[in-house]
């Protein structure tokens, strides 16, 4: 399994795919480790004067290596603790990602084919497996997640971007805000492997600026510098916030928590 991600992993990072043709974008992205596969398809054809309207879809496989930081009795595990070793915080997980939604333009740009305000609705799955040791913490939880989990959600929002990434140089300049709401009730198939039943919300903001960019040479980008700047607020409710949910960061593109780890495990966060 391992070999099989690293193999796809090398041939994402080699082949990355970004290619446009009529109404279908497909894109390639590796993760650690794993990668996943993204398509568009545009119901709207996209324009410079216009909205977009498009159906989104992804597909995404990884082996990770995830940390969970409570004891049995539910005390905080530090990584300083003499009672035992910080590997015992980490655990290898197999993830399988899916996802299916629709886009929809709002506002134009005069400057790109991409829209500046966007409103999005999403369902999305993750199946996730653990591979049980005994001796790490997260196996000690008592969580039914422990054993495998299946979770789904429905995610919808908005999204305002005047981001513009240089063709030559990669730099990106402008601004970028985005509200997501995530739904997953326990009757979206959030019981049949773990439980799970939460919302949250996540209200993202970044900004690129330009700081120098030498001439291209030869149509190539000699030397380029821009500041960029990030901020999220992710807050999760209700009485069954899965780890997946607890240790990551949500909206359209989800991150690992800062750490690649939740400290905790209260309501919210």
């Amino acid at each position: 399994m391992k070999r099989l991600l690293f193999t796809m992993l090398l041939v994402a990072m080699a082949f990355s795919l970004n290619a446009d043709e009529g109404r279908w974008q497909f894109k390639v992205g590796p993760r650690i480790w794993g990668v996943t596969v993204g398509a568009r398809y545009f119901l709207t054809p996209a324009s410079v004067d216009g909205v977009e309207t498009s159906l989104t879809g992804s597909l995404g496989a990884a082996w990770e290596t995830l940390g969970y930081y409570r004891r049995p009795d539910g005390s905080l595990f530090t990584v300083s603790d003499p009672s035992g070793s910080t590997d015992d915080a980490y655990f290898s997980n197999a993830n399988l990602a899916w996802e299916l939604g629709v886009q929809q333009g709002l506002l134009p740009r005069s400057d790109t084919t991409d829209d500046r305000a966007i409103a999005f609705a999403i369902y999305r799955g993750e199946w996730d497996q653990p591979f049980p040791e005994p001796e790490k913490l997260f196996f000690d939880s008592g969580l039914d997640e422990t054993s495998g989990a299946l979770r789904g959600s429905i995610l919808a929002g908005l999204a305002w971007s005047t981001v513009v990434t240089d063709r030559i140089t990669r730099s990106r300049s402008g601004t970028l805000a985005e509200i997501a709401l995530e739904w997953g009730p326990a009757f979206l198939h959030n019981e049949l492997a773990g439980t799970a039943d939460y919302t949250r919300t996540t209200l993202t903001a970044r900004g690129y600026l330009p700081l120098l960019t030498l001439d291209p040479v030869d149509g190539r980008n000699r030397f380029s510098l821009y500041l960029a700047g990030a901020g999220v607020v992710d807050w999760a409710t209700g009485p069954r916030i899965p780890f997946s949910i607890r240790s990551t960061t949500g909206g359209r593109s989800v991150r690992s928590a800062p750490g690649g780890s939740v400290r905790g495990y209260e309501s919210g966060r």
